[in-house]
């Protein structure tokens, strides 16, 4: 399975990381969907792919 650039961060960060499309990506974090949506909303998101 391949991994992202990202992926070290992604997991240090609490992403739980399951294989997508021979990759694996993160599908959500410890902190849940609400907190990822405010702080891309008040600061930035980067779509990792």
């Amino acid at each position: 399975m391949k991994k992202l650039v990202l992926s070290d961060l992604h997991e240090s960060l609490g992403g739980k990381m399951v294989e997508f499309a021979g990759y694996k990506m993160p599908v959500q974090y410890a902190d849940g969907v609400k907190l990822e949506h405010q702080t891309v909303r008040e600061a930035v998101g980067v779509f990792d792919v």
